[in-house]
């Protein structure tokens, strides 16, 4: 059984992830208290009911994870045994109960079954809000059938999937950070370190000089004095910079851990 295991995963042929084009989607979607689904291909999209509310799918997720964590466990007390056929056996069940209550439909899965035979290489895109399985593991072969591990989704399918989400603010980070004079340049240091003080310090001073960014400078911050410097560094960071460089150097005392700091000298 291993031996066939990892005959089916050498088959697997590479695959040029971002290139790869979706042959089937389904976009699932909430429909009052259950759920439905597109399923779009060839220029089609049936729409096809999933007979599962939110619970449903939560009891499912519970015994999926459940299940796959008393197979590793299983597993891993015998991690020498060449015999793999119950937890094989045990896993596709626990898949085809999987893939029965969410295809359990009998259009549904019409649709699905038409669908994913039409190549050996699919690559199916599930598109959801908020339902949320681990497809890969979907094991749409009767159980009466000989046993193999290409049979589920994730040997056989390219999965991938897409979170449909409520824009927020902040979701988007522009690439360019946004400039309107000379980019403000934070630069906090510790003088001590030999490359700070032979390179780093003069490679800002001098695109300084060169009239390429406004650079602002921490001072080195006393460690006497912790209430004046506190105030000091929080006020350096009250400076609207589009860019901060850290080079300091981090302190560890043994058995006094509330002396660990950053030092800024």
């Amino acid at each position: 059984m291993v031996a066939q295991l990892m005959q089916a995963i050498a088959e697997i042929p590479p695959i040029a992830f971002l290139d790869y084009p979706v042959d089937i989607q389904i976009r699932i979607y909430r429909e009052g208290a259950r759920y439905g689904a597109d399923l779009i291909a060839l220029g089609r999209s049936p729409r096809v009911p999933i007979e599962m509310s939110p619970k449903d799918l939560e009891a499912l997720n519970e015994r999926l994870q459940e299940k796959m964590k008393a197979i590793a466990e299983e597993i891993a007390e015998e991690p020498q045994s060449a015999e793999l056929e119950a937890p094989l056996r045990s896993l596709a069940e626990v898949g085809n109960y999987a893939f029965r209550q969410v295809f359990g439909h009998r259009d549904t899965q019409a649709a699905i079954q038409e669908l994913t035979a039409l190549s050996g290489k699919v690559s199916i895109q599930i598109t959801s809000e908020d339902f949320f399985l681990p497809w890969e593991l979907l094991y749409p072969i009767s159980l009466n059938e000989p046993l193999a591990y290409e049979h589920f989704w994730g040997m056989n399918y390219i999965i991938s999937r897409v979170i449909v989400q409520e824009t927020r603010p902040g979701d988007f980070v522009a690439p360019a950070i946004p400039i309107v004079h000379l980019p403000k340049l934070g630069l906090l240091t510790y003088g001590g370190l030999p490359s700070v003080e032979k390179k780093e310090l003069p490679f800002f001073e001098k695109l300084a000089d060169d009239g390429k960014i406004a650079l602002f400078k921490l001072r080195p911050l006393d460690p006497e004095n912790k209430l004046e410097e506190f105030k000091e560094f929080r006020s350096f960071w009250e400076e609207a910079l589009n860019l901060a460089h850290f080079a300091c150097h981090a302190c560890y005392v043994d058995g006094s851990p509330d002396r660990t700091c950053i030092l800024f000298m």
